[in-house]
């Protein structure tokens, strides 16, 4: 399972967090919520493709 930062797009997620709090956090561009994106393999290897990353 890969996670998503909603707001940048990054998979730069901290989730150590969230076990505690219920909230993640992007180590790209700082985002903290309890809301990421939650992706399976193939949905992440088209979101990078569709991406450009």
């Amino acid at each position: 399972m890969h996670l998503i930062c909603p707001q940048c797009k990054s998979d730069s997620i901290i989730a150590g967090i969230s076990f505690i709090t219920g909230q993640y956090k992007c180590a790209e561009c700082g985002y903290t919520g309890s809301f990421v994106i939650e992706m399976d393999d193939e949905n992440y290897r088209k979101f990078l493709e569709e991406n450009g990353k």
